[in-house]
């Protein structure tokens, strides 16, 4: 009677980026001292060093502060960013004084990137989404390598549904840095969103030329060949990735859809809680395992990922619908309504919840009246196709239990109001 609704893509995590003082620039490293080099062995050995650095894993990005200094000689930016970092090391990701020392960094040195990409990290946390784009446009405007403000702008600007605008973004970016890895995967993710696979896979090809272990590069190869059904490429690329880092939880999810589309579903499930157990995050596993529960009719199961894809995300209105069908299929009823009017108020504009309330009132919870009300919902929003005849022969059935409610009622009622009219009578004869 109702359908089920599902997600493509889970919500990007915030990175903050703390940094103790570093005097040199961002591109240079400490290392022991040598004997100088002449300018092509240098160029040789900066090269190969490129090729045998490991990119960190996204959600690790700059977390170490010190690994990516930030780029000025400035000794009040620098002193100010030694102030965060140590504020940020005790607990203190969310403070007040945090985000007035990066002030002080970018005043300091106003062309200091990674300070606005901070304030722009501090300022999504606590809601502020204009200001945290203007600070991230700011970075990436400042320094277009630096990937996690392209990351976090472009997953706001998504989160607000202006996809086109990211696009934008990610192609500016590469247009400006060549070699940007992040902005080639963004975009090919939407590229991929949009069905435009080919696309999708040159972006993921050319950002793994730039770098050979980008863990992105790889799930994003993954994901184009899974939806492309190419099952053995899929896999493929998935086992590469793993191969760079065994414990990455994205990764291991995209082994279990994998898995799953060759149908060994108990290997498959097995992987996606293996994901699951890795980062609780990863809620594309969950709506994986909780449509397998659904389907297998173990509506608990169902209702438990359901229930912890919405602690996570308060506003997934794809989880608080399917919650309800595991509700329903429990028996809890008053359960299942409560999370239909929570679907109703999350999306709406959208009809599918009130047909679903209307066949919970019908069927399980004999409320006509409320029933025939979430129909005419249903209905005034502008259904058509089989669910608006669907509704209609609903509301006939609706009428129809009304009307013999109503005439049930009155028969009952019918004795107790003969009774009466005999007492009256009665009373009137003894006068």
């Amino acid at each position: 009677m109702t359908s089920r609704h599902f997600v493509r893509a889970g919500a990007c995590a915030l990175l903050l980026v703390t940094a103790a003082a570093c005097g040199g620039k961002r591109q240079e490293a400490a290392a022991p001292k040598q004997e100088k080099a002449s300018a092509g062995e240098q160029q040789r050995q900066q090269e190969e060093a490129k090729k045998e650095e490991a990119p960190k894993k996204e959600e690790e990005n700059l977390a170490a502060g010190a690994k990516r200094p930030p780029a000025t000689k400035n000794e009040d930016a620098l002193r100010a960013f030694a102030d965060a970092a140590k504020a940020y090391q005790k607990g203190k990701p969310a403070s007040p004084e945090l985000a007035q020392y990066f002030q002080s960094a970018v005043k300091a040195d106003e062309k200091l990137a990674v300070g606005y990409y901070n304030l722009g990290v501090l300022a999504e946390d606590k809601g502020a989404l204009e200001e945290a784009e203007q600070h991230y446009r700011k970075a990436i405007s400042l320094d277009p390598t630096l990937d996690f403000a392209v990351d976090n702008l472009g997953a706001l600007l998504e989160r607000k549904g202006q996809a086109d605008v990211a696009r934008k973004l990610y192609e500016a970016v590469i247009d400006k840095n060549p070699r940007s890895v992040s902005a080639r995967v963004r975009l090919g993710e939407r590229m991929l969103s949009d069905g435009e696979f080919g696309e999708s896979l040159v972006l993921a090809r050319a950002a793994l030329a730039h770098d050979p272990r980008s863990l992105a590069s790889y799930r994003l190869l993954a994901r184009t060949y899974l939806a492309q059904k190419n099952y053995s490429l899929a896999k493929l690329m998935a086992l590469r990735g793993l191969k760079i880092d065994e414990k990455d939880a994205e990764m291991t999810a995209i082994m279990g859809e994998v898995l799953l589309a060759e149908k060994d579903t108990a290997a498959g499930l097995a992987t996606l809680r293996k994901a699951v157990d890795q980062n609780g995050n990863i809620l594309r596993a969950r709506y994986q395992l909780a449509t397998a529960a659904l389907d297998a009719r173990d509506y608990r199961g169902a209702a438990e990922q359901y229930e912890e894809i919405l602690r996570r995300d308060p506003k997934a209105y794809p989880a608080q619908y399917n919650v309800a069908l595991a509700y329903k299929g429990q028996g809890n009823f008053t359960a299942a309504r409560d999370a239909l009017l929570a679907a109703s108020k999350l999306q709406p504009e959208l009809g599918e919840p009130h047909l679903a309330l209307a066949d919970l009132y019908m069927r399980h919870m004999n409320q006509f009246v409320e029933a025939k009300k979430e129909l005419k919902t249903f209905m005034g929003k502008k259904a058509s196709g089989a669910q608006g005849k669907q509704a209609s022969q609903m509301l006939e059935q609706v009428d129809e239990m009304i009307r013999a409610e109503e005439e049930s009622k009155r028969q009952m009622e019918l004795p107790k109001k003969q009774e009466e009219e005999q007492m009256a009578a009665a009373k009137k004869a003894e006068e």
